[in-house]
């Protein structure tokens, strides 16, 4: 029986694939192309995909409604914060009857996603140890009250300004006690205080019957640079009109530049609305300031200093400068008047450092917060020491870590 014909192998359309799932080669030395075997098609779609997209794509799959969503990632993350695995979060809820109806939603490999999510979205917070012991060592060795004194274990400028805010709240809630009602703050600037008032505004979204009615917030400095004002006070209100709060706030801005020639600086109060801000500095309940450590090469304040191109660098050497305080020069026997120091430029402030004791007679309280430079994590021990031996005391409340207090036992031959 003769055989049938085979049929013809339809010729190949010559189709050349998309770009992003062609299939790269390489050349290696001999010349021979080798193709590279990852998976093109994959590899690009994964690149389309970031985190967020991918949790949003998952939800849209399983059609959950918002509130389902919440569940999940709140379940998610509190069984994390139990110490469990992203696979024994899966095997817990796929088991356990409480929370087996949200089995559906989620794989293993999502739970790092929705973590990560909950946390972009604020809802996770890290609260980092105080050294207890420490600190009270440390009040001890300088004849302060062990309550006055605040050591957190972590050399990040955000765990520090988290427990500065959490400080300067409880301090609020007392002037509040004691009858101050609006509550006034001065804040002075800087990189760390301006994340001590995101935090504040972040705490004070809280409802709290020990909550003020209404508190004033006073900007203690102007601007010192128009490209990155974004450690300018005046700008740190943009944190406590993001959302409603429960309390009441107002500010009242310093509308005058932040270094000025020493000559000068008198002359600004002839305005009108320039004096009316230093009268008004009266009623300040609390004031918020950071420093700085004169050898720090990222220091701000030197580095304005220095944009003056004036001999008031080589001054501030000779007078034996270690850092700064509310943007003031201080040396380890206290403060440095800019004005007898002979300064061809000084900073614009409410308050002079040798106006600070005074003030705290008068039942005013002073919180400086001190952590490491923000860019190199080089710790301010000289300064922290500075501060705690001037006599009378410039501040009431301290708020550093623990690399500030070894430096400063380094330094000192203290032993604590």
């Amino acid at each position: 029986m003769p055989r049938e014909p085979r049929p013809r192998a339809r010729k190949r359309a010559n189709v050349q694939p998309p770009e992003s799932t062609k299939i790269e080669t390489k050349e290696r030395p001999g010349g021979a192309k080798v193709k590279n075997h990852a998976n093109a098609k994959r590899k690009a779609r994964r690149s389309r995909l970031v985190a967020d997209e991918r949790v949003d794509h998952i939800f849209s799959e399983k059609f959950m409604q918002a509130r389902e969503r919440r569940e999940v990632i709140s379940l998610i993350c509190r069984l994390f914060l139990h110490g469990k695995k992203p696979v024994e979060i899966k095997k817990l809820i796929e088991e356990d009857e409480r929370y087996s109806r949200y089995a559906p939603y989620f794989h293993r490999e999502d739970a790092w996603r929705l973590i990560r999510r909950a946390a972009q979205d604020g809802w996770l917070e890290f609260a980092p140890p105080l050294e207890v012991d420490l600190a009270e060592k440390l009040a001890r060795l300088y004849s302060w009250r062990r309550e006055q004194m605040t050591v957190v274990a972590s050399p990040m400028i955000d765990d520090i300004a988290a427990r500065a805010a959490d400080k300067l709240l409880e301090m609020i809630r007392r002037c509040c006690r004691n009858g101050d009602d609006p509550v006034h703050i001065g804040f002075a600037g800087g990189r760390m205080l301006r994340r001590v008032a995101q935090k504040l505004a972040k705490d004070l979204r809280t409802p709290s019957a020990d909550n003020p009615e209404r508190i004033v917030f006073h900007a203690m400095v102007a601007a010192f640079d128009e490209e990155h004002f974004e450690s300018d006070p005046n700008n740190f209100v943009t944190y406590f009109l993001q959302e409603p709060l429960n309390v009441d706030v107002s500010f009242i801005r310093l509308p005058a530049p932040g270094l000025v020639e020493t000559g000068l600086r008198r002359d600004l109060e002839r305005f009108a609305a320039i004096r009316q801000v230093y009268e008004r500095a009266k009623e300040i309940h609390i004031i918020v300031t950071g420093g700085g450590s004169w050898a720090d090469k990222h220091g701000p304040f030197q580095g304005y200093m220095a944009k003056t191109q004036s001999s008031d660098l080589k001054k501030l050497n000779e007078l034996g400068t270690v850092g700064d305080l509310l943007w003031q020069p201080m040396s380890s026997e206290g403060p440095i008047d800019m004005e007898e120091a002979g300064l061809d430029f000084r900073t614009n402030t409410l308050v002079d450092l040798g106006q600070l004791p005074e003030l705290i007679a008068g039942n005013v309280d002073v919180l400086f917060v001190l952590g490491p430079c923000s860019r190199c994590l080089e710790p301010h021990g000289e300064v922290l020491d500075a501060i705690l031996s001037t006599r009378p005391a410039l501040v009431t409340d301290v708020v550093t870590d623990v690399s500030n207090v070894h430096d400063l036992v380094r330094n000192t031959g203290r032993a604590l």
